[in-house]
């Protein structure tokens, strides 16, 4: 395919370009794309990078570098040659039972494809936005993007189910290269706290031991068996990388709570098990730039809390605010109308933490933000937890946990909006709510127990 407008080999030459762009991490290092693909004058960085990151005068809003998760930087490695095209690639596949020309498995083969055609799609959309003068085309283009973003995942979770079954079966060199490539792309998830479908990369370097090769990863095992509640296994990794003295302070962090969680992780399962045999808890769907996630609330628990909620939620309250805080190993927040963790409803509600029912925070746990530790401060705010987080048990309002969409909470841009720093200033552009919408919810009426009021207008 030639671009007409640019006169280049789309294929080749565009994806190595957005290839070694999204390597990179500084966006102020990056020459501006159009500059690179057309040659004409550079732009000084000072008018290329911004608040949030601006590109040639231009707001990213979500485009380009920063946007294009981890997995997608890995496994546009993993591609290879896509139609005899010149690109990175992993180690050559020579040991598979079913293999095409180029000694790759049928299905591998087919996975690669399906990514590449993925990946020529996001390019040319990146193309396309660098080089477009149109608002409204820009939009359309900006919404066409996070799309491609969200239907890459399934394709991108199925090129790594083919990665890990072709590297089992291969041998010798060829089975260490593809476990080293494997081993980055597990810490990779790891660091981005992406653990849907990550456990398939650890057992794999499990079965091999290559764990006995790099004694690192001993403590993000751990980590990774503690956030999906495999607490025997937490367990042993975590004695395993003490013993070898490979246990860093920010796993540490993570790892103190695994005593708590293993004691408190049998009553949340009964208390779940539970849960399901009602089968009319309320159940509310966000619809984010990065797809949609569902939550169950525990009305039974947390029903002032619960209240609240929905209340806001068929208001419309959530819809158009910012995730304005997105925090390593811990939560995802949104609820705040100012952007900046600052805002509310304009009124508190009655706390109801550290009850004899209350429930814990665990892996997709949803938490009411509060002004400290006041437990009657809360209002609209939220959090998600990313890995069980028990030091907050009893501190704060646990009123619900998210059954679907925990991939897309994952990949909510890491931000921190509440920080107001330079550097806080050039990450990235915060994802934001598009829609809330109560799924189902009981028969009777859903609204706020204040413990301050709505103030009266002129107050």
């Amino acid at each position: 395919m030639i671009l007409v407008k640019i006169g280049i080999s789309f294929p080749c030459f565009i994806e190595k370009i957005i290839g070694m762009m999204l390597i990179r991490t500084s966006i102020s290092a990056k020459p501006n794309l159009r500059t690179t693909l057309t040659g004409k004058r550079s732009i000084p960085p000072e008018n290329c990078v911004g608040k949030w990151g601006v590109v040639a005068g231009k707001p990213l809003s979500g485009m380009l570098v920063r946007c294009l998760s981890p997995w997608i930087i890995l496994l546009f490695v993993a591609v290879g040659a896509v139609s005899g095209q010149e690109t990175l690639s992993t180690p050559s596949e020579t040991t598979s039972t079913s293999a095409n020309a180029t000694g790759e498995s049928d299905s591998l083969d087919d996975a690669k494809k399906k990514m590449g055609e993925h990946l020529k799609k996001i390019a040319r959309v990146i193309t396309l936005f660098r080089l477009s003068e149109d608002e409204q085309a820009d939009e359309k283009l900006r919404s066409e993007f996070q799309q491609l973003l969200i239907d890459g995942r399934a394709i991108a979770n199925e090129l790594q189910r083919q990665i890990v079954m072709d590297a089992r079966q291969s041998s010798g060199n060829d089975k260490e290269q593809k476990s080293r490539f494997i081993y980055d792309l597990f810490f990779q998830n790891s660091e981005y706290d992406r653990y849907e479908n990550n456990w398939e990369l650890a057992q794999y370097l499990i079965d091999i031991g290559f764990e006995d090769k790099k004694q690192d990863i001993y403590a993000v095992l751990g980590r990774n068996a503690l956030v999906l509640n495999d607490y025997a296994n937490a367990r042993k990794f975590y004695e395993k990388a003490v013993s070898l003295r490979v246990f860093p302070e920010k796993e540490q962090k993570v790892g103190v709570v695994l005593p708590d969680a293993t004691a408190k992780w049998p009553i949340e399962q009964e208390a779940r098990r539970k849960d399901a045999e009602k089968g009319d808890l309320p159940r509310v769907v966000f619809e984010t730039t990065k797809g949609r996630f569902v939550i169950e609330l525990f009305e039974d628990e947390a029903p002032k809390t619960v209240g609240n909620f929905i209340h806001l939620v068929e208001k419309g309250f959530y819809n158009e605010l910012l995730f304005h805080r997105v925090e390593q190993h811990l939560v995802v927040q949104t609820g705040c109308p100012n952007g900046d963790g600052t805002g509310g409803p304009g009124y508190s509600i009655q706390g109801e933490n550290g009850l004899p029912n209350s429930r814990n925070h665990f892996r997709g746990s949803l938490g009411m933000a509060l002004a400290g530790d006041q437990a009657d401060s809360g209002g609209s705010q939220f959090y998600i937890c990313l890995s069980p987080l028990n030091f907050l048990d009893g501190r704060f309002t646990v009123f619900g946990r998210v059954i679907e969409g925990m991939d897309t909470v994952e990949h909510l841009n890491r931000v921190n909006l509440s920080e107001k720093s330079e550097e806080n200033e050039r990450k990235l552009v915060p994802d934001r709510v598009l829609n809330a919408k109560v799924l189902r919810k009981r028969s009777h009426d859903y609204s706020p127990v204040y413990s301050a009021p709505p103030k009266e207008e002129g107050e």
